[in-house]
Order: C-alpha cells, then structure tokens, then sequence
C-alpha cells in the first residue's frame, strides 16, 4: 500500500481498548457476517500508524458509545414514540397508531423496511397491533429510516409517492429516522413545491433518535458534529487528493480550531486526530483502489468534491457510506471493520 512503506510492522494494540470497541459493534450485522472481535479490531488497526493506534481507537470508543446505535436502542427509541402523546397529539397513542399509514417507498436499500419490521414488533408489543393491520384514510403518513444525512433519498421517495398515489388533499407526513443532519433542512421545502403541484397540502414533522444538532452544514462548519479537517496533512495522497479537487475548482474548505468540545466528541484533539487519520487513509484507500467512484470520498460518500461527508454514526444493521471509507471499503489486503451491505447486495437478498 502507498504510503505505508514506514509502518508495516505489526503493533501489539492495548487489548483492553480491542476488546470494549468490539463490545460497542458486537450486534453489527449479527448473522449475516463473522463477529466483530478483539481480534477483528486489532487486525483493522494495523493500516493506521503503529504510534496512533491505540489513541485512535480510544477517541473512536467515545465517539460510538454515543454514536452507533444497536438494535436495543433503536427499538428502545421506536418504543418511546409508540407511546408518545407528542406525536399523537394527545390522541389516545394505541387508536392513533391504528389508523397510522406505515410507508414502504424506498427505492433502494432494505434500511426502510428493516426498520418497519423493527416498528411492527414494537407495536405487537405496546399495543397489540400488527403493522400489516394499521392505517386508515385519514391517517397520518409515516415513513421511517435509519439515517438521514444530505436528505436526497428521502425527498425522492417521497416525491415520487406524492406524484404517483391517490392521497388526501391534506397530508400530515412525519419522518422518523434515528439519525437527521441539519443539512437536510432542504427537503421540506422542495416537498411542500412538489405537494403543492399536486394541489396537495403537506405538513411534516421530523423525529431522531437525540437531542445532538446534527451539523453538517458548510456554513456552521467550525462546529461540525461531521469530521471536517483544520488543515490538510502533509501526506502525498492526501496533497495530492486536494490537488485533484482544486483542479476540479473546489479547492477543500477547511473549518478553524475551535476551543468548545465538539458534541460526543472527548475534545477537539480526538477530533483533529480521527479527521487527520481517517483522511490520510482514505486517500490512501483511493488510490489503491481505481475501481470506487469518485462520489466515494475519504471521509464518506458525497456528491459534491469535496473531502467527504464525514458522519460517525453506524447502525446495527449496516455503515452508511456517508462515513469514512477506511471502516468499510473492503479490500483484499486488510480487514475491514464494518463491511458494509451495499443496495445491490440487499436487492439480491430480496430476490
């Protein structure tokens, strides 16, 4: 591998560190890959500098101890708003929920209906109902997922149902997701003009899993719950990276040091250090590897050029390719930590 020529040595990693990261993701894709050991952590680790190590694995602990949301509290979180008189408006939440309309829109991926077979066993549960059984024509319109980051999915799903079904004149819609970047604020209105085309009136409600504002945004980007690099690393791939992307008139917007601790972050020197790391080896992982798109960035999947998206957030049942390419590019020649199922692989598992 490009760049690594220095460290190639195999670096005896703190165990203990090893071994509480693998308990964080030990349900990730439980059944559908081998478990996420110590093991599995120590190996992944070896790509990174040997010195930064163990450092990178302490700051990434604090980060997914609030971060990655296992099964558990993505059920415990359906759960709450089962029994929510927010979100029925005081309404009795049992008789509101029968006459719900439980959305399955999705045009890729299986996250939407993943997270409605999590939500029907939530309502077996609460209320004894079946999520096959609810709905009513003047319901309210539901449509759930697991993460929301720049809003395109979700605002095309939706557009599409709002011009192809036979809906109400008034449409109350609320969108459930774990988690929801402020960088998809777009969407509601780009939905309202789509509604209204229809002579449709639409009123959406958002609900996430946290209290977390989720900044994304490259206005706010000084206090960017994303990674968003201070500086950029004298390294060759990440030099030359950036050079690519200045010849593409983008050059790379860099955000300022700050002094508050940013969000589920430890501090801003764990930040700065898994925004240096995850950077370097992800244009390391670009150029080893011709084959990825270029909306396959170093830091995450994005449609701008750009360093990436730089989400941290990761769910039981996969890693959004928003997140940084060195946790789940698979590559031949080293261990991916979370192996990520793409759109096409749960396309064929639903053939």
């Amino acid at each position: 591998m490009r760049g690594m020529a220095v460290e190639l040595e195999f670096h005896m990693v703190n165990q203990d560190l090893a071994k509480h990261l693998a308990r964080l993701i030990e349900d990730y894709r439980v059944g559908e890959i081998p478990p996420r050991t110590a093991d599995v952590v120590e190996a992944w680790i070896q790509q990174f500098p040997s010195k930064e190590q163990d450092p990178l694995l302490d700051a990434l602990i604090h980060v997914f101890e609030n971060t990655y949301i296992s099964r558990s509290k993505m059920k415990s979180f359906l759960g709450e708003l089962a029994n929510s008189r927010n979100i029925s408006k005081g309404k009795d939440p049992k008789e509101f929920w029968k006459s719900a309309n439980l959305l399955n829109i999705q045009k890729g991926g299986n996250s939407q209906s993943d997270i409605l077979a999590l939500f029907d066993e939530v309502l077996q549960r609460v209320h004894n109902l079946k999520a096959a059984d609810v709905g009513s024509q003047d319901g309210s319109f539901f449509y759930l997922d697991d993460c929301i980051g720049t809003g395109n999915r979700v605002r095309h799903d939706i557009a599409a149902w709002l011009e192809s079904a036979n809906l109400p004149d008034e449409i109350d819609l609320h969108i459930i997701t774990a988690v929801l970047f402020n960088g998809s604020y777009w969407i509601e209105s780009k939905l309202k003009e789509t509604a209204t085309a229809k002579g449709k009136n639409i009123t959406i409600t958002k609900w996430r899993l946290d209290t977390f504002q989720m900044e994304n945004r490259r206005a706010y980007r000084n206090n960017a719950d994303v990674l968003w690099p201070t500086a950029i690393p004298d390294d060759t791939a990440v030099q030359a990276y950036a050079e690519q992307l200045r010849r593409l008139g983008h050059p790379p917007t860099l955000r300022s040091h700050t002094a508050a601790v940013p969000s589920f972050y430890k501090n801003s020197e764990q930040k700065e250090l898994l925004e240096r790391l995850f950077l370097v080896r992800g244009c390391e992982i670009r150029q080893d590897n011709s084959y990825l798109p270029d909306n396959v960035r170093p830091l995450g999947y994005h449609n701008l050029d750009c360093f990436g998206f730089g989400s941290l957030f990761v769910t039981y049942r996969n890693c959004p390719n928003n997140c940084p390419i060195s946790l789940w590019v698979q590559q031949a020649d080293s261990v991916t930590l979370l192996p990520r199922k793409t759109n096409r692989q749960s396309a064929a598992s639903r053939a």
